[in-house]
């Protein structure tokens, strides 16, 4: 298990992070949501933006090097 994953599973078995959870999405569904969605829904929602920030790192990342490049140049 990564640390990541490790720091989603601890927080989604917090029980008022899962309340909370449950009454934030509740709307979006038809069918009442259980702890164990509330678990799901906060593991997806955590590796998603943890998508979203390593992208935004590869992308500055790849700018420093091109201003790099185009500073060497």
């Amino acid at each position: 298990m990564t640390p990541d994953a490790a720091v989603r599973v601890e927080v989604a078995d917090r029980a008022d992070c899962l309340r909370a959870t449950i009454e934030v999405w509740q709307h979006f569904s038809a069918v009442p949501l259980t702890e164990e969605d509330a678990r799901q829904i906060l593991y997806n929602m955590t590796g998603f933006f943890n998508l979203l920030i390593s992208w935004e790192a590869a992308a500055a990342a790849q700018s420093q090097a091109d201003e790099d490049l185009d500073a060497a140049a």
